[in-house]
């Protein structure tokens, strides 16, 4: 069959609220662009199909969606993901970041961040993991290519029988999108913090996040004077319908704007990040882009993408997250040392980089044969 000339984003995403996979997704149609025309680069033409309804305010208060032609659609929802955007596309390269896409069309590229919902099930409700572990190896087995985030996602994609070695690229995250944005101190202040030394993590009851380990070391009497600011969506109220009891030296600070998120990062002492697995971790090294060490633990794919740069306790080792904490804050020298190996390990991850990887197999699937039987 003849080559296709464009590529066609799925644009779903730009209808739902900021999450890390709708980050990583917006950032690289944003770097895939610019690699495309400011660096002049030659290649496929790009658009995005998005469902009929609105693209959220958030996405566009950058010029970013001005670069490509939008083509919307007239359902919703997953009729409009498995029914309409597949016949739309027909003959062109889909490129889908969020994980899940049409199941039956073969030309596609779909990024498959990992395989949680089949290591740790009880992290998502029923119904979304059953979705999940039924759409993934079906999207494993169709789509022309898979791409993930580490070399760990790939080995759970393969491990879980959710696609073949052959069929999955690596493409890391980028993190440079970090300094795009305006520092906003105001957050700190708004948060009561008042000069005192904090660290920051993130808000979610989800168990393989791993938080109650970060709030069961905050209650020690060593970490009295220190805070620890949990960003997210969940609060106070979440955790203790988990039967997780939050010491007032927690503090959650809802949902961040990019400039809030820069100015409480630039100023935080380090991040934390307990997972028992992550298939990258972004906030690890959106800290450290901006000299914010980062304690994590060694696992998933956080050695893999801090290296050498981390501080590392173990997941279940309360009293290890504590000294590694107090030691931060008792010797800025350590914090010296950490901050200058973060900022030389997260510059390794740009978005432009992710993205002329990402064009790349799109070009090489877009002029190469597919098989007739299922939507092109």
């Amino acid at each position: 069959m003849p080559a296709a000339d464009r590529v066609v984003f799925n644009g779903k995403f730009l209808s739902s609220d900021l999450t890390g996979v709708h980050r990583v997704a917006f950032e690289l149609m944003r770097a895939c662009h610019e690699v495309q025309t400011r660096l002049c680069v030659p290649g496929l033409n790009m658009e995005i199909s998005v469902p009929g309804g609105e693209i959220l305010p958030r996405w566009r208060a950058t010029s970013t969606l001005d670069g490509f032609e939008i083509r919307r659609g007239i359902t919703y929802g997953h009729l409009w993901e498995q029914v309409e955007l597949p016949l739309c596309s027909r003959g062109q390269v889909l490129v889908n970041l969020c994980n899940l896409a049409p199941v039956l069309k073969r030309r596609s590229v779909t990024m498959i961040h990992d395989a949680h919902t089949f290591n740790v099930p009880s992290s998502y409700p029923l119904i979304f993991r059953a979705a999940y572990q039924a759409a993934l190896p079906l999207i494993g087995q169709v789509h022309a290519e898979i791409v993930t985030v580490s070399e760990y996602s790939k080995s759970e994609l393969i491990r879980n029988g959710i696609a073949s070695a052959d069929k999955i690229t690596v493409i890391y995250n980028g993190v440079d999108h970090m300094l795009r944005f305006n520092t906003d101190v105001g957050i700190i202040r708004a948060l009561g913090l008042g000069g005192l030394p904090y660290f920051v993590g993130l808000s979610s009851v989800q168990p393989h996040k791993n938080i109650k380990m970060i709030i069961n070391a905050f209650r020690d009497r060593r970490l009295e004077s220190v805070r620890c600011v949990l960003i997210g969506p969940d609060r106070r109220e979440e955790f203790a319908r988990e039967g997780i009891l939050v010491p007032d030296n927690i503090v959650f600070s809802g949902i961040l704007t990019d400039d809030q998120l820069r100015g409480l990062l630039e100023n935080s002492t380090a991040t934390l990040s307990p997972s028992t697995t992550e298939g990258f971790g972004l906030l690890p090294l959106e800290g450290m882009i901006l000299g914010c060490p980062t304690i994590v633990a060694p696992c998933g794919s956080l050695p893999e993408v801090c290296g050498a740069a981390a501080i590392y306790a173990k997941p279940d080792d309360e009293e290890g997250w504590i000294a590694a904490i107090a030691d931060l804050r008792d010797a800025p020298q350590h914090r010296t040392m950490y901050s200058a190996l973060g900022v030389a390990q997260a510059q390794k991850f740009t978005w432009s980089r992710a993205a002329r990887r990402l064009l790349d197999v799109c070009e090489r699937i877009a002029y190469s044969p597919v098989s007739v039987g299922v939507a092109r």
